[in-house]
């Protein structure tokens, strides 16, 4: 008696098995297809809100990552170009400042005549100025 119900239990057991099986594979079709149409939703609404940000004027993140990029492009392009500046302008004091071999030598030579140290720092700061308007029309779309 025991072998029949051992045995009836587990055809039971499978039937029961196979059901849940069955349910479970539609409920995850349904689910599938319900967050395949939430996802098709998002875009939609996503879309909608991009276009109408986009007719009102305010830049999509892909512009300002754009734009982030052609900033950091022409600050490295400035500070290349203030560092070369400076170079050029410390070269000169770099060699009219170095000693000469001997004493007759520097004796006929008369060292020039130097702006304060604070006018020096002022030719790079008057390039950048000179630069801005080069940089806010580079940064300005064509």
């Amino acid at each position: 008696m025991r072998k029949v119900a051992d045995g009836k239990l587990a055809g039971v057991r499978k039937a029961v098995d196979a059901k849940v099986a069955a349910v479970t594979g539609k409920v995850t079709a349904v689910t599938d297809k319900a967050s395949g149409k939430w996802d098709s939703l998002e875009k939609v609404f996503e879309d909608r809100v991009a276009r109408a940000l986009s007719s009102l004027g305010v830049p999509s993140k892909k512009d300002i990552d754009r734009l982030t990029k052609r900033i950091t492009e022409l600050t490295a392009l400035v500070q290349k170009m203030s560092d070369a500046q400076e170079g050029k302008v410390a070269k000169p004091a770099a060699r009219t400042t170095a000693a000469p071999a001997t004493a007759q030598a520097a004796a006929p030579k008369a060292a020039p005549v130097r702006k304060p140290a604070a006018t020096k720092a002022s030719p790079p700061e008057n390039q950048r100025s000179l630069l801005m308007p080069l940089l806010v029309q580079q940064l300005l779309p064509k």
